[in-house]
């Protein structure tokens, strides 16, 4: 039988499978037969799906038989996917009948001593037909033939005269095969060729799990969300099969987060197994295939072969066999390895010989064929390196890394630079000429790591070109470093502070050239630092009685030397951080100088402060609440930055773009844009964010599931006290879905005391503290707690003071005024709800209204729900109910918003307003001692909108009892009428649930 994840560990990824095997026994159910063929490699799932699908069946009543198909050697075993099968369903008590013609069939194929006898094999066929007439007559049959690939002639051919026949019994067969068994020439190929044309047979094939399922199985296993690194990490040496991935969790050491050194044992041992059983010349050759690092033509192995001294011979043997063996695979010349874990385990623990030989022969061996292509130069590296011609290998890096760049293969270009880093000791000399050399090639690997994505790498190597430098004999250069060390500092670490105290020490030093370029970068770059780490300085009041602008003074300064210098890239950079001081003041041209900013860096050729104009511009136009404006205007400034060849800033305009997207309800287009950067290796603000904005549509769409998985990554990615953006919402709203206020609150304190509360964000932490306040207020109302709805209110009242406290100073200045209109309105309305107050109509209206205007419409949706329920609390006219909940619910339809819409259904129901696609809901209410058992029943009819009449005749019981049983429900639950009352019971099932 196959091995395969866990039965204990929750099914992943497999939903369309089972799709397709619920229905099969939903066919076989209603008579009408069918057969499933579930093929894939080892341990991808095809014994779990069938183990699944089994218990599903006998839930239902279904007769299970169950066999295994089995193979020693080269020898077959008669029968064996039958008399297992038919031996285990005796075992389990089966009706006497069908016994025996059970156990007729079992002698007859146990009594075989010849698979080739025709009369044997007429009586078995016409007992096998018998059997299944039986089963037909007692009920529905699920039928699981396991390793179909090792299945003998004899078994094959009952099994084919059954499914031949198949007409309106109620029999289902699910067969398993595994794909790589089936090589050219097995005898299994012509039988499925023929079975497949039978229109009841269904071909299902079982793929590999995506890196968000592997995430998923992962967290399972391991009982914690695991960290996005090992999930890479585990998902690139297992490629998404689950059985693979089940050993490699199993393997780690308690408490690991990142990626291990070395791949676990069990893990390595499953891989190599199919290894160790083959020839020994197809042996060497997966060992030499192995150390080349990626496909080859067989004709370049051979020459490997050759060149290394090895007596191989001819190759066609050993593919051959290698193929049969399921461990490689040939196509086109081509010969790989079937699993992409196997390489990595032979070329590191398979005790290759003389490996060092085998790199110098494919060393040679490239060079000879090298067509001046960027991978052969980067392999050429590799090899020289591990044959130890590091002079050789160091060569090839730059080699490689010139090839790289004239193909914009970024990831490439970095790798053979940091190669080259990594060699530059076997080739230098040590002199001033050769500290130049090291200096410029540290710069330019930092940059091809920057835009490679691996920022931290890029502060690697920027410290060490500054360990390079005499800054008393080069002021500028050190300064120019320590400058570009500070932006790539904060890059890799978001939310720590902007300010450090090398970037003052880069003032310092470029200020011993006044009005030089590098004097106004440094300036320029510490004027940004003010005004994103809010810290203002006496000289940044405009004017006596005027506004305080952090970096405003330094920002001008930076403007007039760069002007003095005559240098683009100053210009462009000094104009950037003074359009982001002037960002709020309503008498600049923040946009204009931005624009310029552009301009300079195009002419000076500056990708990177391209990206930083492109990005503020961009930043501006939400600032001012032109979100329809800026997200044409992103995504061309993106085509142009990825022309550039710049596609960190790129990333940063689409994760902007799909926000707003967001907010403005294109959900698909959203979804579509935040895939571009999720999907990418980048680390960092970029990245956390648009987490933060995937989390969030999985919330608002009900996907639980994913939301926390992306918010464990937004954890993973960004500094706990970064404070830009709605950082907080989705991690409020998802405890508030789930019904944990108490949690939401509790992570708005951590918030808090993690950052210092430097806020920029309006009222939105303030409306986020109200509405968790809110629903802990109505959860002790539902308990009829007194106590627990004063403390809600205590927490409203403290929590507020709290996310308060700095009016006034800097830091309070409004990011995006425009969302801030809805905040501060919505903080009126949550609170409102939190105290039950007379007026939480009106809030909720004026709410609404207000996002309506600003064209939110989710939030819309939710100010129009929360509205309809303040309406019925308060006894309003069913009208205005209507009214409100009609406007409300296509929205949330529109928008896909799940749990929003089931909210606006509830409310619907029970206020009897009909709404398309309203379905009646059964609520498995807990027993609180407060209901009798049968008063709970009642209320859920109250739920579903039903009259008293309904309510009689769905409990048959008189239409009297029935409204005595609504009073009765009223009376205890304390309130005034039958829309309240099942408002009440829908909080209290969704927080027991």
């Amino acid at each position: 039988m196959e091995q395969g994840p866990s039965a204990s560990v929750p099914l992943v990824g497999r939903d369309v499978e089972m799709d397709v095997l619920i229905r099969l026994l939903d066919d076989v159910a209603e008579g009408r037969p069918g057969v499933v063929v579930l093929e894939g490699e080892a341990g991808i799932g095809k014994t779990r799906l069938a183990r699944e699908a089994a218990e599903a069946a006998t839930a239902r009543g279904f007769q299970l038989l169950w066999g295994t198909c089995v193979h020693f050697g080269s020898s077959e075993v008669p029968y064996a996917a039958l008399t297992t099968a038919v031996r285990r369903w005796l075992r389990t008590g089966v009706d006497d009948r069908a016994a025996a013609a059970g156990r007729e069939l079992l002698q007859l194929m146990v009594g075989t001593t010849t698979q080739t006898d025709p009369v044997t094999i007429g009586r078995v066929l016409q007992a096998a037909d018998e059997l299944v007439d039986e089963l037909n007559r007692v009920g529905p049959t699920l039928w699981v033939v396991d390793d179909l690939h090792w299945s003998d002639v004899t078994s094959r051919d009952v099994l084919a005269y059954l499914i031949a026949g198949l007409d309106a019994q109620r029999l289902g067969l699910v067969l398993l095969v595994r794909a790589e068994e089936r090589t050219e020439g097995h005898p299994l190929n012509a039988w499925l060729a023929d079975l497949r044309r039978d229109p009841a047979v269904r071909d299902l094939v079982v793929g590999r799990l995506t890196a968000e399922e592997t995430e998923e199985q992962v967290a399972a296993l391991s009982g914690t969300p695991p960290s996005y690194d090992l999930v890479a990490h585990i998902h690139r040496r297992t490629d998404g099969n689950p059985y693979f991935t089940e050993l490699f969790v199993k393997g780690l050491p308690l408490g690991t987060t990142g990626p291990p050194a070395r791949t676990p044992h069990g893990l390595r041992d499953a891989v190599s197994a199919r290894w160790h059983a083959l020839p020994e010349p197809s042996r060497d050759l997966a060992r030499v295939l192995a150390v080349g690092g990626r496909p080859r033509v067989v004709d370049l192995l051979e020459r490997v072969c050759l060149a290394a001294g090895l007596r191989v011979g001819p190759l066609d043997d050993p593919v051959r066999e290698g193929v049969r063996g399921g461990v490689l695979t040939f196509a086109d010349e081509v010969v790989w390895f079937r699993h992409p874990l196997l390489p990595d385990v032979l070329a590191r623990e398979s005790g290759i010989v003389n490996v060092a030989a085998i790199h110098a022969a494919y060393a040679d061996v490239l060079k000879e064929v090298d067509a001046g292509d960027t991978l052969t130069a980067a392999d050429i590296a590799l090899h020289e390196e591990h044959a130890g011609r590091e002079s050789e290998a160091f060569a090839w890096s730059l080699e490689a890394a010139d090839r790289a760049a004239l193909v914009s293969a970024r990831s490439e270009r970095w790798t053979a630079l940091d190669r080259a880093c990594r060699l530059w000791s076997c080739q230098s000399a040590d002199t001033e000429d050769d500290r130049a050399r090291h200096l410029d090639l540290l710069r330019r690997t930092a940059e091809a790591a920057r835009l490679a994505g691996e920022v931290a790498a890029a502060v690697d190597r920027l410290e060490e070109a500054i360990d390079l430098v005499d800054a008393d004999q080069d002021p500028l250069l050190a300064s120019d470093l320590l400058v570009t060390w500070c932006a790539r500092r904060w890059d890799a670490t978001p939310g720590v502070a902007f300010i450090r105290p090398e970037l003052f020490r880069a003032v310092e030093l470029a200020s011993r050239v006044p009005g030089s370029p590098q004097h106004a970068l440094a300036v320029a770059e510490l004027a940004v630092g003010r005004t994103w780490d809010f810290e203002a300085q006496p000289e940044d009041r405009l004017s006596p009685d005027g506004p305080v602008v952090p970096g405003g003074f330094l920002a001008h300064e930076a403007v007039e030397i760069a002007e003095r210098s005559g240098d683009p890239r100053a210009m462009a950079r000094s104009l950037c951080a003074l359009a982001i001081a002037e960002f709020r003041l309503p008498e600049t041209d923040a946009l204009a100088r931005l624009r310029r900013a552009w301009d300079y860096a195009e002419e000076a050729g500056d990708i990177l402060t391209m990206g930083f104009a492109a990005v503020y511009w961009q930043q501006y136009l939400i600032q001012q609440g032109l979100y329809e404006e800026q997200i044409p205007l992103a995504l061309r400034l993106a085509e142009a930055l990825e022309r550039a060849g710049d596609p960190i800033m790129l990333r940063f305009l689409t994760m902007n773009a799909s926000g707003s997207l967001f907010d403005l309800g294109d959900w698909q287009r959203c979804e579509s844009l935040l895939r571009m950067v999720l999907t990418s290796d980048m680390r960092g603000l970029a990245s956390g964010a648009a987490c933060n904005t995937a989390a969030l549509l999985a919330v608002r769409r009900g996907r639980i599931g994913s939301a926390r998985r992306y918010l464990d990554r937004q954890e993973e990615v960004m500094d706990p006290g970064f404070m830009g953006g709605p950082i907080a919402l989705p991690h409020v709203e998802y405890h508030l879905l789930v019904g944990s206020p108490a949690a939401a609150l509790d992570h708005l304190r951590a918030r808090y005391a993690a950052g210092g509360w430097r806020d920029s964000s309006g009222d939105m932490h303030v409306a986020l503290v109200a509405a968790a306040a809110a629903d802990l207020a109505q959860q002790a109302r539902d308990r009829r707690d007194p106590e627990g709805v004063r403390h809600a209110y205590q927490e409203l009242t403290t929590l507020t003071a709290t996310f308060r406290s700095h009016e006034g100073e800097p830091a309070t200045a409004i990011d995006e005024p425009r969302r801030n209109r809805g905040w501060t309105a919505l903080v009126l309305a949550e609170t409102a709800r939190c105290h039950a107050a007379e007026d939480e109509g009106d809030a909720w209206r004026h709410a609404r209204d207000v996002y309506r205007e600003i064209r939110f419409p989710w939030e819309e949706a939710y100010c129009g729900w929360r509205l309809a329920r303040a309406l019925v609390r308060l006894d309003a006219p069913r009208k205005e109910v209507r009214d409100a909940l009609r406007a409300a619910y296509p929205i949330g339809e529109r928008l896909g918003a799940e749990p929003l819409k089931t909210q606006i259904e509830a409310v619907a129901r029970a206020a009897h307003v009909r709404l398309d696609a309203v379905e009646d809901v059964t609520l498995d209410l807990p027993d609180q001692g407060l209901l009798s058992e049968r008063e709970r029943e009642v209320l859920e009819h109250i739920i579903a909108g039903r009259t008293n009449s309904e309510i009689a005749a769905a409990l048959f019981i008189s239409e009297k009892t029935a409204g005595a049983h609504v009073s009765n429900i009223l009376r205890k639950t304390q309130t005034r009428n039958r829309v309240e009352a099942a408002a009440w019971g829908q909080r209290l099932g969704a927080a027991y649930r």
